[in-house]
């Protein structure tokens, strides 16, 4: 008897331990945020292949590399054209006169529609901030889709990190460093 009631409580004892494991995890992951990171290499060589590209092939790389329509692709690059204006908005986010090695973080915050494709995220990211480039765009929009469903219909904030300094041509100026992302 007392061998049944020892299995008994073993039983349940595990029992309890095992749900409270799974419960936790569970509540956990509905409530921390998911952060991911890329790196600024990555978007510096993309960046400068996109520079490279008239705009008919830049629209082209975007409808057969990233999947997009030809009006997402025309979005992209007349986004992408607008941001890069001397007297655009991103222009006149960073500091006036900056150091070498100052750093300036931009946040975006876009929704994720439940049909959104890698370039209907990234229009989204440079619409809302005319401060992202569209490969920083595009590489955001591509590993937030890795994440998986979790992410559709989610709220996604971008933290993007931009460092004064020379860049690879040489030139003084920001270059678009770590990006995190928090989905909520």
């Amino acid at each position: 008897m007392k061998k049944i009631r020892k299995r008994i409580m073993s039983l349940i004892l595990t029992s309890i331990l095992i749900c409270t494991t799974f419960t936790s995890t569970v509540l956990a992951a509905e409530t921390a945020p998911l952060r991911l990171y890329m790196s600024s290499g990555e978007i510096a060589r993309e960046q400068a292949y996109f520079d490279s590209l008239s705009r008919d092939e830049l629209i082209q790389v975007l409808m057969t590399k990233y999947g997009a329509t030809e009006a997402e692709a025309e979005r992209l690059v007349d986004l992408a054209y607008e941001n890069t204006q001397p007297y655009s908005a991103r222009a006149k986010a960073f500091p006036s006169n900056p150091s070498i090695g100052q750093t300036c973080v931009i946040d975006v915050t876009i929704h994720v529609d439940d049909a959104a494709t890698a370039a209907g995220i990234a229009s989204e990211i440079m619409a809302a901030s005319p401060y992202v480039t569209l490969a920083a765009a595009l590489y955001a929009a591509n590993i937030l889709l890795t994440a998986g469903s979790m992410i559709y219909g989610s709220t996604v904030v971008l933290h993007i990190s931009y460092t004064y300094g020379y860049t690879n041509d040489g030139v003084l100026g920001w270059t678009p460093g770590y990006v995190s992302y928090e989905i909520y």
